[in-house]
């Protein structure tokens, strides 16, 4: 039986907050735990670099991440599970993308034209303290996801234009070279759920876990969960400062 591609990750600059657990988290760790399906999800440091200069700051936030996806049920053992700039081939699929993406297309994306709107509104240049990072963003995206040939891509609602313009990107390369190279993938959106505005203060991560076990207890009618420790996760916990939490497991009472 033929299996379906998912890849999803989080950019690694803040703490993950209820956003990244409804839009991305819950619904790619279901989809993981299908048969039909072999995940990639990955720490995104890559995308990091355009609004954040701080080593200490990227290397604690991917901590935290990594931690909050073992801690919402993440199976190391089922899926793959890596750092973005650990795969060099993606920087230089970035490059050969470059090359045969319109910028028209590139002039449309949402966060470009907020920051120059933003400026305009200033009576600033429209470029004014813009980099070529949040320019090219999305292609460093439409890498991410076509070097893995991913069929699906559970985003939030906000980055739906993402994985559209992955495709356009796909489809181009497709048709200049003359064949089928890349899969072209599809946004996977929970139809309930609504873009929800991100939480940096520290700490938030654990609102995540508290939200991730009170939804188990829910959909399993349980009157109380309990968490059970995993080597992996109870480490990255300690290197942050938390003294236990990890992969959810329940017990009925």
């Amino acid at each position: 039986m033929a299996k379906t591609r998912i890849l999803t990750g989080i950019t690694t600059t803040g703490t993950p907050h209820l956003g990244n657990y409804v839009g991305a988290i819950r619904p790619a760790i279901a989809a993981s735990q299908k048969a039909d399906a072999e995940s990639f999800f990955f720490l995104a440091d890559y995308h990091a670099l355009v609004k954040c200069d701080d080593p200490a700051r990227i290397q604690q936030s991917t901590l935290e991440i990594a931690a909050s996806w073992l801690a919402c049920g993440l199976d190391t053992e089922k899926v793959y599970f890596y750092r973005q700039s650990d795969i060099p081939e993606i920087p230089e699929l970035t490059w050969l993308l470059t090359c045969v993406t319109a910028k028209g297309l590139l002039n449309r994306a949402h966060a470009y034209k907020a920051a120059t709107d933003a400026n305009r509104a200033a009576g600033e240049d429209p470029d004014a303290g813009i980099n070529a990072g949040l320019y090219m963003y999305p292609v460093l995206m439409a890498a991410d996801i076509l070097l893995f040939n991913a069929n699906k891509v559970p985003v939030g609602r906000d980055q739906v234009q993402h994985i559209e313009m992955a495709r356009d990107i796909g489809q181009r390369f497709n048709h200049i070279y003359g064949g089928e190279y890349f899969t072209l993938p599809e946004a996977a959106i929970e139809d309930n759920v609504a873009t929800l505005p991100g939480s940096q203060r520290r700490g938030f991560g654990e609102a995540v876990m508290r939200h991730a076990l009170a939804e188990v207890r829910k959909e399993r009618g349980l009157e109380r969960v309990i968490l059970q420790s995993t080597p992996a996760g109870l480490r990255l916990y300690e290197r942050m400062g938390f003294r236990q939490v990890a992969r959810v497991a329940v017990y009925s009472s």
